[in-house]
């Protein structure tokens, strides 16, 4: 039998937004209206996917995996809960998030929801596993 040497790439959407479900929550002065927090539906999405992807990278033997995630509140939220859901994958604890600011979507409101971004280090504070060293791709 021969060795899979395949390598795999997984893009993740992230879960449920609470905006969608709370459209008042952008009318809010202490909301950042480009960032929205994901839903309770949100979080339980993020967990089964750490779950499926967990059995998946498992079940393939795959252990050498790194992790990027848009600065987005809701994609590091997407990206923590299903990290945290992995329990087979070994290192999955301490598997650190890298923010690509080349993984968002397009802002066609002339930068108002791209300008809420706090800098890294305010989001290292919620996100602990976040790496804050890293360089992204994007210049």
């Amino acid at each position: 039998m021969t060795e899979d040497t395949r390598q795999y790439l997984f893009v993740i959407r992230h879960g449920d937004r609470w905006d969608y479900s709370n459209p008042e929550w952008k009318q809010l002065a202490t909301s950042r209206t480009g960032d929205s927090p994901l839903s309770t539906l949100g979080h339980l999405q993020a967990q089964e996917t750490g779950k499926f992807l967990d059995k998946f990278l498992a079940e393939k033997q795959l252990d050498d995996v790194t992790w990027m995630s848009s600065p987005f509140l809701r994609c590091l939220q997407t990206s923590d809960e299903a990290l945290n859901a992995m329990v087979i994958l070994p290192g999955a604890p301490t598997l650190p998030i890298l923010p690509e600011y080349s993984i968002f979507e397009w802002d066609g409101h002339g930068g108002e929801w791209h300008k809420d971004l706090p800098p890294i280090t305010e989001r290292k504070h919620y996100f602990p596993r976040l790496d804050a060293e890293y360089q992204s791709f994007f210049v």
